[in-house]
Parts: structure tokens; C-alpha cells; sequence
């Protein structure tokens, strides 16, 4: 039975805001609360105001625009979150194809789906196909960033965050294939990318941190792996900015 548990690495995303404009009262009366039941952990109370805005946005915008991908990929991350993995991979796809539609085909909205979907095969523990849609990911994010290649932003940000989850799933499957040495040499690449855009004590740091931890306890590196472990039980409790 595949883990059902978002893992921690991948939990600490804000939920998507909507355009502000042409949007009814009633949609934005429903997203707000979608909004603050989220913040408030209460995943499963927001669902149902979720499933209205994606109904009200149909109504408004249509079935096919990118308001409406964007409020179902809101309501995926809820599903996501609970555990209820093949209702969110089925939405993720839904607002995928939308977007590929609605949007240019090196939109960043584009990559923020496919490393959604990713999410969400880590969690199913389908490492290759994890990787494929974090790399699908990276890919877009180079393009929409190579007119500006020397800007540091949330869009390059994000960029290396999808090239360290497609690291992570890599490293993941290579422990799999008890390719050890390499699993290890992945996430000590996964720490160095987050401590590099996300800061050093950042919680999204505790799962590669025990995952190299374990690879290390098996090569015999019994010290490193109790200094990795304690550093991320460390980071686990650190609220995230």
C-alpha cells in the first residue's frame, strides 16, 4: 500500500490565488473561505466551498479558461493533502489540460502543473514518473527564464525547487535500485538546492535531510547519519516562512 502521507518536502505550498478581476462576489465570497479553511488546516471543510468556486468560475469564465485550472488545482491540493491521491492526480490533469490549451506552451502556470502532478506521484511512490513531470517542469521554467538569465525571483526560485524535486524522485528511485552511492550524492544535491533558495532551516529540508541519513547509516557512516538525523529533527519544527 503506497504512503498516503503528503510528505513534509512537498506540504509547505500557499494555496493559488484567483485573478481579482470580473469575478463575481459570490466566487469571491467562496474562494476567501476556501482560503481560510486552508489556513486554518480544516481540509476537508474546505472542499465543498472549493468544488463552488470551480462551479461558479465554469458559470463566469468558462470550463476551459485558466481561472478555472487555477481553482481546480486549488481543489486537487485539498484532495492532496487528505491523502485522496487519485481524486487530486485526476484533477491536476484536468487543469493541465486546460492550461495547455488556454496558455503558451512555456507558460510557468504550465510547470507549476506538471510539478503539481509530480507531487502527487511522489506521494503514490512512482518515483520515474515523479521525475518526468519535475523535469517537464524544469524545462518550461528554463525557457520563460532565459530572457532574463541573470534575474534572481520567485520565478527562478521556483524553477531550481522543481529541479530539486525531480532530484529527490531520482534519488529516491535510484534506492530502489540500491544504487546507494548515487541516491546519496542526488540528496546532498536536494539540501544544497534548498538551502539555497529556501535558507537553511527551512522545513522542506527535513526529508532529504533523513533520507540521506538512512543511505549513510547503510555505507557505515554512523556519525554523519546521527548529525543529519538531529539537524532534521531540528528543521521539522521550524515554522516555515
Amino acid at each position: 500500500m503506497p504512503q498516503c502521507r503528503v510528505p513534509l518536502l512537498f506540504a509547505m505550498l500557499p494555496l493559488v490565488a484567483t485573478a481579482a478581476f470580473g469575478q463575481s462576489l459570490e466566487l469571491r465570497t467562496a474562494h476567501r473561505q476556501v482560503a481560510e479553511l486552508f489556513e486554518q488546516g480544516r481540509y476537508d471543510h474546505a472542499v465543498p466551498f472549493a468544488e463552488e468556486t470551480v462551479r461558479l468560475s465554469e458559470q463566469e469564465f468558462g470550463a476551459e479558461h485558466p481561472t478555472t485550472a487555477t481553482l481546480i488545482d486549488n481543489l486537487a491540493r485539498l484532495h492532496r493533502l487528505q491523502g485522496r491521491l487519485d481524486t487530486a492526480e485526476n484533477l491536476y490533469r484536468r487543469g493541465l489540460a486546460i492550461r495547455m490549451v488556454a496558455l503558451e506552451m512555456n507558460h510557468p502556470d504550465l510547470a507549476a502543473s506538471h510539478d503539481n502532478l509530480g507531487i502527487v506521484y511522489t506521494a503514490l511512490e512512482r518515483y520515474a514518473d515523479a521525475e518526468e513531470q519535475h523535469w517537464e517542469a524544469v524545462r518550461i521554467m528554463g525557457h520563460a527564464l532565459a530572457r532574463r538569465p541573470h534575474v534572481i525571483d520567485q520565478q527562478s526560485r521556483l524553477a531550481a525547487l522543481y529541479k530539486a524535486r525531480a532530484l529527490y524522485n531520482r534519488a529516491r528511485a535510484f534506492e530502489g535500485r540500491q544504487r546507494i552511492v548515487d541516491a546519496d550524492h542526488l540528496y546532498e544535491e536536494v539540501v544544497s538546492l534548498f538551502e539555497m533558495h529556501l535558507g537553511a532551516d527551512h522545513p522542506d529540508l527535513a526529508s532529504p535531510l533523513e533520507r540521506r541519513a538512512q543511505l549513510l547509516r547503510q555505507m557505515g557512516r554512523d556519525d554523519e547519519a546521527a548529525e543529519l538525523t538531529a539537524r532534521a529533527a531540528k528543521v521539522r519544527t521550524t515554522k516555515s516562512p
